[in-house]
């Protein structure tokens, strides 16, 4: 019964938003996957660590898939973002035969070579050039952050480098609960809405405290405007694919933008400021 009861009192949270009653469809979605924000509106986060954000410039670009596009998720990417002033590295994470693989999925990768890029070499590269990497994990959540803080909990210099991309409320509460359980010092997360059908009004009126930065799909900017709440957040943006792109998304109420690593020759760079 208790059950029923959660059920009914979060899907009356996502539908009190007015945008959301306008949107029937979003709702049926939201209803199918079960992924209510109200579940973990009432979290109690652990202390989680604001510093990246408080570094944070007034724009940032960010390289996505480590930045090169005709080499994506690999150690070459990396290094060329690092030379070409990235301090954001967005690389997609795969959990196989317990290796955290850069590779995007779903196909699961090749065999491990010498010279293939992970987790633990990627690491090691932005700490000794002081920039950080945005994890978006495409294996399972939960058994991929379990290796993850296993193999890492006790190298507080190694999790300093890493930001959570998570995708699902369930995900988000799980990554709070066990950073709890665990008494480990993480860096706020970022709440990505690619995968989310809720509107950003709904997600950033229920995400709980110390969540300070949500990414959203450029094709959904019109929800930036709908929404009364994003001043209170940090909102960042993809995918930016060139400078006419980045141009008009600088227009938008976005600090963030992932992309190519290209879009560091745009003229527009000038204005877009990196973490020091």
């Amino acid at each position: 019964m208790s059950a029923v009861l959660s059920l009914i009192l979060s899907l009356f949270s996502e539908l009190i938003d007015p945008i959301m009653l306008d949107s029937p469809s979003r709702l049926v979605k939201v209803l199918y996957r079960g992924d209510f924000w109200s579940n973990v509106s009432t979290v109690i986060p652990p202390e989680l660590d604001q510093g990246w954000i408080l570094e944070l410039d007034e724009h940032i670009l960010i390289a996505h898939a480590l930045g090169n596009y005709n080499q994506p998720n690999t150690i070459e990417s990396a290094k060329e973002s690092i030379d070409k002033g990235y301090n954001f590295l967005e690389v997609d994470l795969f959990l196989y035969k317990n290796v955290l693989r850069c590779h995007h999925g779903p196909v699961k990768p090749n065999e491990f070579q010498e010279g293939d890029c992970d987790l633990i070499a990627l690491i090691k590269i932005a700490k000794n050039n002081n920039a950080r990497l945005i994890l978006d994990i495409k294996s399972d959540f939960k058994p991929t952050f379990n290796f993850l803080v296993s193999n890492l909990g006790n190298n507080q210099a190694d999790l300093n480098t890493l930001i959570f991309q998570i995708y699902e409320s369930s995900d988000l509460k799980y990554f709070l609960g066990r950073a709890k359980e665990l008494n480990l010092k993480l860096n706020s997360p970022i709440v990505t809405m690619y995968r989310n059908h809720s509107h950003l009004s709904t997600v950033s009126r229920l995400l709980p405290k110390g969540i300070k930065v949500i990414t959203i799909p450029l094709a959904r900017k019109h929800e930036l405007l709908q929404n009364k709440n994003h001043s209170k957040y940090i909102i960042m943006t993809h995918p930016i694919s060139d400078c006419n792109s980045l141009k008009h998304a600088k227009l938008l109420p976005v600090r963030g933008f992932y992309g190519p690593n290209k879009l560091i020759e745009c003229k527009e760079k000038n204005d877009l400021i990196h973490i020091n």
